[in-house]
Formats: structure tokens, sequence, C-alpha cells
């Protein structure tokens, strides 16, 4: 990872969870974390990526009907 930091944040751990594996499919790096206090927003749990993949991961992310509901840079 660059060092700069993308968070993604969805409905729940479940569609957390299957949001990093289908990146991890399409050859995104991205992971799941344990979303800061200060970011949390719901589900205590986010996707971790690169800011450089925010683009594309958002358009695969779509296509296969995960809905991000919002994000952060850090």
């Amino acid at each position: 990872m660059s060092g700069n930091y993308y968070y993604l944040f969805f409905a729940g751990y479940y569609a957390t969870e299957r949001a990093a594996d289908v990146l991890q499919q399409y050859g995104i790096p991205a992971r799941v974390v344990k979303s800061p206090v200060m970011l949390q927003s719901g589900c205590s749990f986010a996707v971790l990526m690169d800011l450089s993949d925010a683009e594309r991961a958002a358009k695969v992310l779509s296509q296969n009907g995960l809905r991000i509901l919002h994000t952060i840079m850090r």
C-alpha cells in the first residue's frame, strides 16, 4: 500500500467481508479491518485499501451489487 489509505464502509460485517473477497478476486488488494473508533458508522469493520485503487474498486463493487455506505481517506 502506498500510505494513502481508503476505508470503505458497508451495512454490516457480512457485506464488508464479501466486498473484500470480491476485490481480491479482481486483483485489488484489500482487507477487512476493525474501524478506528472515530471513523465507525454502524458496523465496526471496514475494508481498507490503497487510495490508488479506489475508482476501480467502486466500479467492481457496484457491478457485484455491493453498496458502499460511505468512504474515508486517511
